[in-house]
């Protein structure tokens, strides 16, 4: 082994260190299972992902690629990703994963924020699949300057081994991660060697992994969640990894607990979403035939977490073996690396009620019983992980008293060195060693409580309203597609307070019945949240605009509504679809 090289990954002072001593001392262990479509199995051993990466970092370096140079990834849920990915840490680049076009009525705003990036990050190569090399070329434009768009598959086929690798320091970028934007323009997040690995090590602590561990993952590679915490994670803790297109679970969600099933999984992540999708979607004969009783770790976060997603889902999957102290309701975010606090192993999610008058006008969380029928209902996000700092402070930098809402902040080694080349905007949000979340919260008796974001906030009346209330309560409505529903306010000047506006996807299309709809709409917000909403608006499924990893963009929504997009008919849609696919379908049979 190599002179000064840790003895274990888990020690490792860089993601490329942690790969060579996988990849060199145990090259037949069995790390990752991917699933196709089909379900069929294909394993990757840690020798099999060291030789692969370093074939794709040669083919790199052909390409005039260099230690330091930032190479943007554009691939699905593949072995080919992984071999990318690892492939440009091999060569001391840095890997710069983002999102496949979603939505085909979004497709210029894709493009635009890819040419943002591409700008951003300096980058001179673009890894993709190719399909989307080939769509690029009318439909994206990265750049003015020279960017070269390159096949993974090329990349595979025409690489060698044989070249040094390039271990790097802790210092070292080791991943830029772009924000998903749900409150504006992304930003590239710039996380280092240390930032990963003390994170890693983190998590770990905090989990309490054990070699029986198995871990099950459908989130895509391009997001924190997938890409660190299923990922590079498991790599380092060799722990088996099943791992499943993120295409597959929303097909079908019973993928995601088949698998959780069938490989005895222990660890499993997702947004709060896809908990509410699985306990809707899932039928009762499916639940029959699982048995969940292994899965021990059930990690909710990425969004915020909806008190009766987590009693629904354990009510429902009771009788296939699943334990409400599984679920691990957590909060995070990209500028932290990943996870900035987690419920306790083994401890049942903390719901605790407070008085919604006193919460919403004074911003105090003032305990109510349960039985209280005009409660406000929060989930503990538990408490900091190891070696990490939360505050909350007030407008004026001071820190707050528990139970009293403010900004939460955070300090400790997983915090980014910064947003990547924009230091103004670094400065803003790195604030004498605490990073500034944008994120609303209390502390009560230790319990770290998320509330929404700051600018998301609507201000009605002189209290504060929180869109994510109004939007579950729409969300239960009938007819309303659950988790596709945005609320935001938008100036009242002659009232001098805030109009409440909702944007609600729906199937439905007949006149009546969707009059009745917002008339229910309205009688539902005014029950559970005390205000009624100023404008009810039901579009068509795929309106509502959602990050990458599924949550409302509702300052895009906002800027949509003021535009005046959802007054006007979609005229052109169907033609405008019906050539994104014959131009989608050229490029698929040019091949």
């Amino acid at each position: 082994m190599t002179t000064g090289r840790s003895e274990t990954a888990a020690e490792a002072r860089t993601l490329t260190e942690a790969l060579l001593i996988q990849g060199e001392s145990r090259p037949d262990f069995r790390w990752l299972t991917l699933l196709d479509s089909s379900e069929k199995e294909h394993p990757l051993t840690f020798g099999g992902l060291l030789e692969n990466g370093r074939k794709t970092a040669h083919s790199l370096e052909e390409y005039g690629v260099k230690a330091g140079d930032p190479v943007i990834l554009i691939l699905p849920t593949s072995l080919e990703f992984l071999y990318v990915y690892w492939g440009i840490l091999l060569l001391g680049a840095i890997p710069v994963p983002l999102y496949p076009p979603v939505r085909i009525n979004e497709l210029d705003r894709y493009s635009s924020q890819l040419q943002a990036i591409v700008k951003n990050s300096c980058a001179q190569i673009i890894v993709t699949f190719p399909v989307m090399r080939r769509m690029f070329r009318w439909a994206v434009r990265p750049s003015e300057r020279s960017v070269s768009i390159v096949d993974a598959e090329a990349l595979l086929t025409t690489g060698m081994g044989g070249r040094k690798d390039e271990p790097g320091s802790s210092h070292h970028t080791a991943l830029i991660q772009y924000t998903s934007g749900s409150t504006g323009k992304p930003k590239g997040v710039e996380l280092t060697h240390e930032n990963l690995l003390s994170h890693i090590r983190s998590v770990a602590r905090t989990l309490d992994y054990s070699p029986e561990d198995v871990g099950v993952s459908w989130l895509p590679l391009y997001h924190d969640m997938g890409l660190i915490g299923a990922i590079l994670s498991t790599l380092v803790y060799a722990i088996p990894l099943v791992l499943l297109s993120p295409v597959d679970f929303i097909k079908s969600p019973r993928r995601w607990l088949r698998a959780v099933h069938r490989y005895r999984g222990t660890l499993s992540a997702a947004p709060n979403f896809a908990y509410s999708l699985c306990t809707r979607k899932v039928r009762d004969r499916d639940i029959e035939e699982m048995d969940l009783s292994s899965w021990r770790v059930a990690i909710n976060g990425a969004e915020l977490i909806h008190h009766r997603t987590l009693v629904e889902f354990a009510d429902r999957f009771a009788a296939a073996g699943f334990s409400r102290k599984a679920f691990m309701p957590a909060y995070g975010l990209a500028e932290a690396t990943l996870a900035v606090s987690f419920t306790p192993v083994d401890e049942a999610p903390v719901i605790r009620s407070y008085a919604r008058k006193t919460f919403e006008l004074e911003g105090r969380a003032v305990p109510v019983p349960d039985s209280d029928p005009e409660a406000v209902r929060w989930v503990s996000v538990g408490r900091p992980i190891p070696d990490h700092l939360v505050k909350i402070v007030n407008s004026f930098d001071t820190a707050v008293p528990d139970r009293l809402v403010g900004e939460v902040t955070v300090q400790g080694p997983s915090v980014m060195k910064g947003y990547y080349l924009q230091p103004d905007i670094t400065s803003d949000v790195l604030r004498g060693g605490w990073l500034y979340t944008g994120d609303l919260g209390f502390v009560d008796e230790g319990q770290l409580f998320i509330t929404g974001r700051i600018k998301d906030l609507i201000v009605r009346g002189g209290k504060n309203v929180y869109p994510h209330d109004i939007e579950e309560s729409v969300s239960s409505v009938a007819g309303v597609r659950p988790g596709c529903v945005s609320a935001f306010g938008i100036p009242h000047i002659e009232q001098g307070t805030e109009e409440i506006i909702v944007v609600a996807e729906t199937r439905i299309r007949s006149s009546a019945r969707t009059g009745r709809m917002v008339q229910e709409i309205r009688k539902k917000v005014k029950e559970d949240t005390g205000c009624s909403p100023d404008r009810v608006i039901l579009v068509p499924p795929g309106t509502v605009a959602k990050t990458s990893s599924g949550k409302i963009q509702r300052y895009l929504c906002r800027e949509r509504y003021l535009g005046g997009e959802f007054s006007r008919p979609r005229r052109g849609g169907v033609w405008k679809r019906i050539g994104f696919w014959l131009r989608f379908l050229t490029a698929f049979n040019s091949k």
